[in-house]
């Protein structure tokens, strides 16, 4: 269960700002440190201070990082996937299509299309 939401109390807040206030920044470890002066700052119960929940809590964030790295890894591979197995568009002949044959095993582009896939 994650405790902190999006409404931290008046009092958590001016914790925070004090925070800001006393090094001219915000940084997660000032937070952290703050909270674990005393179990009575009202920062302290935002954190979860078991080591074991709190590690099982972590792996599942850390889980859903490689959830998104596998999704965006895939994404990248079916986007390459696409552009390999494109063709240039099929005319009736190597004139149509404004692609000069300059032997039977390469083509050349005219310039103004730099390619088949050109996004120019």
């Amino acid at each position: 269960m994650i405790k902190v939401t999006k409404d931290l109390t008046k009092e958590q807040i001016q914790a925070i700002e004090a925070i800001y206030r006393r090094y001219g920044r915000i940084k997660a470890q000032d937070i952290l440190e703050e909270a674990q002066k005393s179990s009575a700052s009202c920062l302290h119960d935002l954190f979860t201070w078991s080591d074991a929940v709190a590690a099982e809590k972590y792996r599942r964030i850390e889980a859903r990082l490689v959830i998104k790295a596998y999704q965006a890894s895939r994404s990248t591979r079916e986007r390459k996937s696409e552009r390999s197995t494109r063709s240039p568009p099929i005319a009736s002949s190597a004139a149509d299509t404004g692609i000069s044959k300059t032997s039977s095993a390469t083509a050349t582009w005219p310039k103004k299309c730099k390619g088949p896939f050109s996004l120019n």
